[in-house]
C-alpha cells in the first residue's frame, strides 16, 4: 500500500504489514561511521564555551582578558556573536541540504558538508583576527548544518525498521560524544598559551577522517530508486541486509519491491513541491510535528548548558571546567539509554518522561538559587551541579535523540529532503537564538542563572503537552507505511478513541513478542499462512 492510499490503520496494523528485514553488521557499521558528522556538531558546540573563557583566546581576539574586567553587555554581545555565528552557517547549510541531498544524493551531500567543515576548522584554529574566527565558525556551521540534516536521513533510509530508532539515535550519541571530548580537550589544554588553537584545530582532523570514509560508504537505496538506479539500489540492499551472500539475500528483493511500489505510487501523485510540504493536510501536520520537536529540543535549554556551563557553574561557586566535563560525560552516557530502549518503548514515551524529568530538575535548581546565596555555600553549588546533571540526563535519553529520529522518518520520500531541511533549519534557528540571547539573559540585572532555569522549565512544560497532544508513536513502522499514521482527520492524538489507544499499547508490546510480518504489497500465500499456524 502506498503512502497515500487506503483508509487509516492503527500503529499495530501498520507494524505487522511491512517486510521484516534482517539486521547485519554492515548497516550498523555504515550508520556509526556516518555519524562522525554528529560528532563534529557536538565537538563544536562543546568546545567554544571553554575557548571563549580562555585568557589567551580573549587577548588574541581583542577582548577583555579576564571575566572580571568589563564582563558586561558589550563583552557578552561579542561572545554571543562568536558563538552564534556558527549557528548562522548551520541555518544556511540545513536549508540548502534538502536540495543538495535530493539532487546529488545523501552520500555526496555528506562529503560536501564535511569538506566545508574542514575549511572552517582550519580558519578557526589559525585565526589571528576576530573576523577570521567568525568566518571560520560560519563555514564550519555551514558544513554542520548540511550534515545535521542529511546524516539522520541517510541512517533512516538504510536502516531496517526494527533498528531505525537506535541507528538514527547514533547521531545524538555522536553529538554527545563530541561534546564530552571537547570538554575534556579544553580541560587538558587549560593554561597552555596556544591551547585554544589546539582545541579548535582538532576538529579538522576528525572531519578529514569523515571525508575519506564516506568515499567507501554506499548511497541510500531509496534515493537510488527515486533516481532510476534500481540495479544499484538492489546491490546496496543486498550488501546491507545479507552481505554479498547469505540466506537473507531474497529479503533485499522484497524490500526493494516495497520501495519501488511506494515511489511509483508517489510519482502517480506528482513530484513533491514546496507548496505540498506546507499546504497538503497530512504533510502540514508532519511539518508542524517535525518543527515542533526541533523547536522544543533547543528551547528546552540544552545548549544554554552546553555553551555557557562555565559561566553557570562559576556563578554557583563550583570549578567551571571540571563541572562542565562531568556534565559532558553524563550527557554522553545517558544517551546510551535511548540507544537501548527507543525501539522498545517508543519515541513518544521517552519524550514525555524526559520532559517531566527536565521540568522537575530545572524548577528545583532555579528555586534553590533564588532561596539560597550559593556564592556563600559550596554544598548548595554541588546540589545545583547534580540537578543540572539530572536535567542533562533527562534530555539525553529523550528529546536529544527522539527529535532527530522522528523528523527523519515521518515524511514521504518525495518530500523528505525538503521537509527535513525545514525541520533542521528550525533546530538551527533555535540554536542561534539561544546562543545569541543567553549571555544577555544571564546578566544579573536581567534573568540571571536562576531565572534562566525557570524559563527553560516553562519551555519543557510546553514540550510535554506538545508531545502528549500532537506526536504519534512511530516505533516499528516502515518508512513506506508511515503515511498511515497521518490519515486521521484530527490533528490531536488525545482525541483518539480508547480502542485505538489499546491497539497502540499492543504496538508497544510488539518488540517483546514479535510476530512475523507480511508485506504490505503482497498478500500472504496460502502455504505461508499454513506454516505460520
Amino acid at each position: 500500500m502506498a503512502d497515500n492510499e487506503g483508509k487509516p490503520r492503527s500503529v499495530a496494523e501498520v507494524i505487522k504489514s511491512s517486510v521484516k528485514v534482517p539486521i547485519t553488521g554492515f548497516v550498523i557499521f555504515f550508520s556509526i561511521f556516518a555519524t562522525i558528522g554528529g560528532f563534529l556538531f557536538g565537538y563544536d558546540i562543546g568546545i567554544i564555551g571553554g575557548v571563549t573563557n580562555m585568557r589567551p583566546f580573549r587577548i588574541s581576539m581583542g577582548l577583555p582578558p579576564n571575566s572580571t574586567e568589563g564582563e558586561g553587555e558589550d563583552l557578552a554581545s561579542a561572545i554571543g556573536i562568536i558563538v552564534s555565528s556558527f549557528s548562522l552557517g548551520c541555518m544556511v547549510g540545513a536549508l540548502s541540504a534538502g536540495w543538495l541531498s535530493d539532487v546529488f544524493g545523501r552520500k555526496m551531500t555528506v562529503l560536501v558538508g564535511s569538506t566545508i567543515f574542514t575549511i572552517g576548522g582550519v580558519f578557526q584554529g589559525a585565526a589571528i583576527y576576530l573576523w577570521m574566527m567568525i568566518v571560520g565558525r560560519v563555514a564550519a556551521g555551514l558544513g554542520v548544518g548540511i550534515m545535521s540534516m542529511v546524516v539522520p536521513l541517510f541512517n533512516a533510509e538504510i536502516s531496517p525498521k526494527e533498528l531505525r530508532g537506535r541507528l538514527v539515535s547514533l547521531q545524538q550519541l555522536s553529538i554527545t560524544f563530541g561534546i564530552m571530548i571537547s570538554f575534556l580537550v579544553n580541560l587538558a589544554v587549560e593554561g597552555v598559551e596556544i591551547g585554544w588553537r589546539i582545541s579548535l584545530g582538532l576538529q579538522s582532523v576528525f572531519s578529514i577522517i569523515l571525508v575519506i570514509g564516506m568515499l567507501m560508504l554506499p548511497e541510500s537505496p531509496r534515493w537510488l530508486v527515486k533516481n532510476g538506479e534500481t540495479g544499484k539500489a538492489l546491490s546496496v540492499l543486498q550488501r546491507l541486509r545479507a552481505g554479498a551472500h547469505g540466506q537473507n539475500a531474497n529479503v533485499a528483493q522484497e524490500e526493494l519491491d516495497e520501495i519501488v511500489d511506494s515511489i511509483e505510487a508517489e510519482r502517480a501523485i506528482g513530484e513533491g513541491t514546496w507548496n505540498e510540504v506546507f499546504c497538503a493536510p497530512d504533510s502540514a501536520k508532519r511539518v508542524v510535528i517535525g518543527c515542533g520537536c526541533q523547536f522544543f529540543q533547543q528551547f528546552s535549554g540544552i545548549n544554554v548548558v552546553m555553551y555557557y556551563s562555565p559561566i553557570i557553574f562559576d556563578h554557583v561557586g563550583v570549578p567551571p571546567l571540571i563541572s562542565t566535563a562531568v556534565v559532558g560525560v553524563i550527557n554522553f552516557l545517558s544517551t546510551f539509554i535511548a540507544i537501548y530502549i527507543i525501539d522498545k518503548v517508543g519515541r513518544k514515551f521517552l519524550m514525555l518522561i524526559g520532559a517531566i524529568g527536565m521540568v522537575i530538575s530545572l524548577f528545583f535548581a532555579g528555586a534553590l538559587i533564588y532561596a539560597v546565596d550559593v556564592s556563600q555555600n559550596v554544598g548548595v553549588g554541588i546540589v545545583i551541579v547534580v540537578l543540572v546533571c539530572l536535567y542533562v540526563n533527562s534530555f539525553a535519553y529523550s528529546w536529544g535523540p527522539c527529535a532527530w529520529v522522528i523528523t527523519s522518518e515521518i515524511f514521504p520520500l518525495r518530500l523528505r529532503g525538503k521537509a527535513v531541511s525545514i525541520t533542521t533549519l528550525t533546530n538551527w534557528i533555535g540554536v542561534f537564538v539561544v546562543a545569541q540571547i543567553t549571555p544577555l539573559l544571564l546578566q544579573p540585572n536581567i534573568l540571571n542563572v536562576q531565572g534562566m532555569f525557570i524559563l527553560m522549565g516553562v519551555f519543557c512544560t510546553a514540550a510535554f503537552f506538545f508531545t502528549w497532544l500532537l506526536v504519534p508513536e512511530t516505533k516499528g513502522v516502515s518508512l513506506e507505511a508511515m503515511g498511515q499514521l497521518f490519515k486521521r482527520s484530527s490533528w490531536f492524538e488525545i482525541t483518539r478513541p480508547m480502542a485505538y489507544m489499546r491497539e497502540e499499547f499492543a504496538a508497544y508490546l510488539c518488540c517483546r513478542t514479535p510476530q512475523r510480518p507480511v508485506s504490505i504489497h503482497k498478500p500472504a500465500r496460502p502455504e505461508q499462512a499454513t506454516a505460520a499456524v
